[in-house]
């Protein structure tokens, strides 16, 4: 099959060369003309788009990781440290080590840096309004605080319930 397919391909351009017109079809499939680096560079891309879901993981778990606590308590020791980080990160000007790396993945595919920032690019004015940043953060913060306040409560009502049922085992 390909023996034919390349005498088809020798007839149809040495018709076209005889016409005076460029040869009809390329040499090679497009994916073989293609330089290495484009592969590269779509690796690139893909791992910088790898990481911009990463950033868009971190943040739900920012919201529902306490929730996650209730049922698997050993997580509320990551989400107490992805709370402070995002705190940080907030209140301060320390830079994310995501946008960093999403940023080194942008420019190595030959793309600008994300300049804000993830949160500013694809967060502000897609998730909540651009004008209500604030507010979007308090609430954020106090889906927190009471996923914290529920963690804390069911905590104590098990070790309640693990007492009481000692008790009637002695």
């Amino acid at each position: 099959m390909p023996r034919r397919r390349e005498a088809i391909r020798r007839d149809l351009d040495a018709a076209a060369l005889a016409e005076g017109n460029p040869p009809l079809l390329p040499a090679a499939p497009l994916w073989r003309t293609r330089s290495p680096c484009s592969r590269v560079s779509t690796v690139w891309l893909c791992l910088a788009d790898t990481v911009a879901g990463l950033h868009y993981a971190f943040l739900g778990y920012l919201v529902v990781g306490g929730f996650l606590a209730w049922r698997w308590r050993w997580t509320i020791y990551g989400h107490l440290l992805s709370t402070v980080w995002a705190v940080l990160i907030v209140t301060t000007s320390v830079p994310c080590p995501l946008t960093a790396l999403q940023n080194f993945f942008r420019e190595q595919n030959g793309q600008p840096p994300l300049r804000p920032g993830f949160t500013e690019i694809y967060v502000r004015g897609t998730l909540y309004p651009t004008t209500s940043e604030t507010l979007a953060q308090t609430l954020v913060g106090l889906v927190v605080v009471v996923s914290w306040l529920g963690f804390v409560l069911r905590s104590r009502n098990a070790r309640i319930g693990d007492q009481a049922a000692a008790a009637v085992r002695t």
